[in-house]
This record gives structure tokens, sequence and C-alpha cells, in this order.
């Protein structure tokens, strides 16, 4: 979509259909190095407090000059970065102006990227096609009453992605990892899992846009949730609930139930 700085007009994405993998690692990049602590902390709060309106009080409270000054930076250099607008032209628009730009169009693009997709409203996807070829998300099952997260998956797959997903948003250039899970958990039709094959296909993934990486991410966290109703009610069925949750969550199963948990109510809000 275009918007106008003052007499010209800039392009900036307005979905992330719009968004290569290649262009979200870079994006990640740009935005942890540069968005300030306290505005980090403000979405923190935003995206994960019991208590909204208090937290963001006292968030606010804390607040001092230089902060705002450091927001209004960073604000003129996302739309710099997403509009490619000159920063002459920039340093001419007002601050009111340009936090209106920041506001309503590319806000949500810095959430999304730093908070693994926290606003993007999934599709529910079952498989997308690639350069002419169809791949597929992992498959829960259910087996009596009970549904099984990811079925389809070997021990391999599972132990490679949870390392991943722990490396994907830890900061700096972490964001580089996110096409590997793809290329890890979506396999074509009667194919097996390779780790030299998925570590090729991984970089070829970077043409994909933002929005199958999101959905594929979404189809994780809808397992993971799955995965926790299945535990919540064995273990209220069970003794030694600590027992449980310690095995639970124990080596490389500890990603899944910690660092997937930072997004799962992001969807669920």
């Amino acid at each position: 979509m275009k918007i106008t700085i003052g007499l010209h007009k800039y392009n900036i994405p307005y979905n992330w259909n719009e968004v290569t993998i290649k262009e979200g690692i870079e994006m990640y990049s740009f935005c942890y190095k540069n968005i300030p602590k306290k505005l980090k902390q403000k979405y923190d709060i935003i995206l994960k407090s019991n208590d909204l309106d208090n937290d963001i009080k006292e968030w606010q409270d804390t607040i001092l000059e230089s902060d705002i000054e450091d927001f209004s930076k960073f604000v003129t250099k996302v739309i710099h970065y997403f509009s490619k607008a000159p920063n002459n032209v920039l340093e001419y628009c007002s601050e009111e102006s340009k936090q209106t730009i920041y506001t309503n169009y590319l806000e949500r693009f810095v959430i999304d990227i730093l908070f693994s997709g926290a606003t993007y409203q999934p599709l529910g996807i079952t498989k997308f096609k690639y350069k002419g070829k169809t791949y597929h998300l992992p498959k829960d099952k259910q087996i009596g009453d009970t549904i099984v997260p990811m079925y389809d998956l070997i021990s391999m797959q599972f132990c490679e992605c949870a390392d991943l997903i722990s490396l994907v948003n830890s900061g700096n250039d972490s964001f580089k990892y996110a096409p590997y899970v793809l290329a890890v958990l979506c396999l074509q039709d009667n194919e097996y899992y390779n780790e030299e094959m998925a570590i090729k296909r991984a970089k070829e993934f970077e043409g994909l846009n933002m929005d199958t990486l999101y959905e594929v991410f979404f189809c994780l966290i809808s397992s993971i949730i799955t995965h926790q109703k299945g535990l919540i009610s064995y273990s209220q069925s069970q003794k030694g609930l600590k027992e449980l949750v310690r095995v639970a969550t124990n080596g490389a199963s500890y990603y899944w139930t910690s660092t997937l948990n930072q997004t799962i109510h992001y969807h669920l809000n």
C-alpha cells in the first residue's frame, strides 16, 4: 500500500503475505537492535498482563523525557526502514504525523516480528504450495478419546524443532533459524525427514511469505495447547503432579512448554 509523506507517496507492506521470510529475518534484526527497552517493556505488558490498566499506569510513571525522545527516534527509524522515505523528508514531518503512520500501519509489524506473530490472525492451513510443490504441516491424530499432537512427527524432528524454536527469538540475528522450523516440520507426501535435505530446503524457504511461517508457528502453538490440556487432564486424575511436570518439562520438551508458552495466550485472548 502507499502512504503520503510530505509531497510524495511511499510503499509499505499491508499484510504479512507481502513480506518474505528473508525480509522478515532482516526486519527482526532491525527491530531487535533498535527498539527502546521501555517500549519493548510496554509491548510485553500489553501482551502478557493480567491487570493491563494498572500495569500500564505503573509503566507510564517510570517514563522519563529521555524515553520519549527514544520513542520518537525509533518511530522515525521504523518509518524510514519500511518506506525508504529519505531522512531529510522525515525531518520535516511532524511528530504527530509520524506517530499516526507508525500506530496505524507499522506498529503491528514491529510487535509481530518481535513477539512471534502476536497480532497475526491464522487461517489454520494444513498445507502450502511453493515452487510447484505441496508441503504438509504436522497433523494431530485422535486415538480413542485422546488427541495426540503432531502424530506424524518422528522424534528427531521434534528435537530439532524444539532446539530451533528456542533460538528463533533469542536476539540479534536469531530469526534466521525460522525457515529451518518450516523445513524440519513441513514435508511433501510420502517424504521422510532428512537433516541434509532440511538444511538445503531452509534456504529455499526464505523466499516464502511470512504469513506461511506464522501459520506453521500457530500450528505448533495449537498442538502445544492440545498437549498441555492432555497433561492437565491426566494430572487431575493422578497423584504426583510435581513429578509429572518435572518429567514433562525435562530436556528438549522444555522448549515446547516454556518458549512456546510465551505466545500461546496471544492467540487465545
